[in-house]
């Protein structure tokens, strides 16, 4: 016998025309502009039921686990604006549940002498929950140097992106949103925003920001103001732009109180320890360290940190690592030594001016045509470049 014919099938649902779905989408959008709940839609379902909308109250921000994490690094050296410093940074955060950071206390650890210091009883419980400390001595501090060393060695986790500053910043709102959109914007795959911020007014809870937007970009100082000074190392400074730039802008200097940038740089360009006390020939070799290994530099296209000016405790700090009279070397003049050999100067002498290329000092050099993994001038290996002995980790 002939077996009975299949059930007929149930109609499938009919899908809605290209005008159907456009004019969907386009009451959608209006819906969504005047706060109104969405339609039933065929290409959307339904809307859902209001119990439902009820049952998981609306966040400020998206979930922690769903955002890129900043790490900052913040270096302090006895300073009473590191917590307002560290406030800031969650208070103006659009997303303060993405930012950690590791901070490095070098005060006295006992009495009230620096009590106003080390205290953090200004942040909420859960911001307090993503700060690491470091507290050491003061008087075993060893310069900015060590003290960003130890931050990245021991404090840096797996964030995705770094950020560091001094300990006296103040922070615009959404700084973290903007300054990762601000990143994306560089025309680079390694790119790094850094500058000289501009100051704020006041200090304490009673600080205010510049409400200047323009950029900031890092220039060398004109020949007849002394771009060298007289310990051989370049010196440079931030000048105003004329106009906001529609995105960063390139530069060929770095700043160590800014600089973001993928977590990776750490990896790549990691602080040396075995400078301390050095405070000028920092920036130009971390930069030059930097720039060998494809990383390019970028001066932000908006404001969104403000400093002071040098810390006053700076001038007590240099003073901690000078050796008594009569001592056979200071701590400051053989890493001043190291950064001469590294950069091509004398190390504490001027270094003459010269064309870039061969035989011309580190500094010059950054004006050369270069190639990725080797030095500027394209010489490969050698001391204090890629595969040299100049740099250590």
């Amino acid at each position: 016998p002939t077996p009975p014919p299949p059930p007929a099938a149930a109609p499938g649902p009919t899908l809605p025309s290209a005008a159907a779905m456009e004019a969907t989408i386009l009451q959608l959008a209006a819906m969504a502009t005047s706060g109104a709940a969405p339609p039933a839609s065929p290409c959307l379902g339904p809307p859902p039921a209001a119990a439902s909308q009820q049952t998981s109250p609306p966040s400020a921000s998206p979930p922690a686990a769903s955002l890129p994490s900043i790490f900052v690094s913040v270096a302090s050296y006895r300073d009473p604006e590191a917590p307002h410093t560290i406030r800031s940074l969650f208070a103006q955060a659009e997303s303060p549940s993405r930012v950690y950071v590791g901070v490095c206390f070098q005060c006295a650890l006992d009495g009230d002498e620096d009590a106003d210091c080390l205290d953090l009883s200004l942040l909420r419980p859960e911001w307090a929950a993503n700060v690491r400390v470091l507290r050491l001595p003061w008087r075993e501090a060893k310069g900015p140097v060590w003290a960003r060393f130890l931050i990245q060695r021991r404090l840096l986790r797996d964030e995705d992106y770094y950020l560091q500053v001094d300990s006296h910043s103040r922070f615009a709102p959404g700084w973290d949103a903007e300054l990762l959109a601000m990143l994306k914007r560089c025309a680079s795959p390694k790119p790094v925003l850094t500058t000289y911020p501009l100051p704020y007014d006041g200090d304490a809870e009673g600080a205010t920001l510049s409400q200047e937007r323009r950029a900031t970009l890092l220039c060398t100082r004109a020949a007849r103001d002394d771009a060298f000074g007289a310990d051989g190392m370049l010196r440079f400074r931030a000048r105003l732009l004329e106009r906001q730039p529609c995105s960063p802008l390139p530069t060929a200097f770095w700043a160590a109180g800014f600089s973001f940038s993928a977590s990776s740089l750490v990896r790549e360009v990691p602080y040396d320890p075995h400078l301390p006390f050095l405070f000028f020939g920092e920036e130009v070799s971390l930069a030059l360290r930097m720039w060998s290994r494809g990383w390019d530099l970028f001066a932000p296209d908006a404001q969104l940190v403000c400093r002071t000016g040098l810390s006053q405790s700076l001038p007590s700090l240099r003073a901690l690592g000078a050796a008594p009279v009569g001592a056979p070397r200071l701590p400051q003049v053989g890493a001043r030594a190291a950064q001469g050999h590294l950069l091509g100067g004398r190390g504490g002498r001027r270094p003459q001016a010269r064309e870039p290329g061969e035989g011309a000092t580190a500094a010059h050099r950054l004006a050369a045509p270069r190639r990725r993994g080797g030095a500027p001038d394209g010489r490969r290996g050698g001391r204090g470049w890629r595969g040299g002995r100049g740099w250590r980790g």
